[in-house]
């Protein structure tokens, strides 16, 4: 867990610390789903943040190096069905290479809000444990913190 602690989880759940474990996955997929809806990578600082806005010329570079590098590879295929494969799968590759780094440009640093949705959430698996998910109060949280793309 990134944003929630066990405590936080414990006492948004009311639980006595029998089910640590299973509350910690449970909190670390809430986690997951929230920044996953809002299409942002979330950070636990600014600091983080920046660090990660810092990076992102040689991510761009590692993942441009990468793709040609697979495409130069491809263009050593005699066949070209496969040459076709190969160019894709590198296409695809650099996409969603491009996908992540897109998400770290335009993260966030979990408020308070992004807590409280991840929170509810966490309760949400907790108690449905067959069939927890976003419900329409963690989405109207969650929804001024979609990224669309530009």
């Amino acid at each position: 867990m990134k944003f929630i602690t066990i405590e936080q989880a414990q006492q948004h759940c009311k639980t006595d610390g029998e089910d640590d474990d299973q509350l910690g996955l449970y909190a670390d997929a809430a986690e997951a789903a929230c920044a996953r809806h809002c299409n942002r990578s979330v950070f636990a600082s600014q600091s983080e943040l920046d660090a990660a806005i810092d990076g992102l010329p040689a991510r761009v570079q590692a993942a441009k190096t990468t793709y040609d590098t697979a495409v130069a590879a491809a263009d050593e295929i005699s066949d070209m069905d496969m040459r076709r494969y190969a160019v894709a799968n590198a296409d695809f590759a650099f996409r969603r290479r491009l996908q992540e780094i897109n998400r770290d440009r335009v993260g966030i640093v979990a408020d308070k809000d992004f807590v409280a949705a991840a929170l509810l959430l966490t309760g949400n698996f907790y108690r449905e444990r067959e069939i927890g998910g976003l419900t329409p109060q963690i989405e109207r949280i969650l929804t001024p913190m979609i990224w669309y793309g530009e």
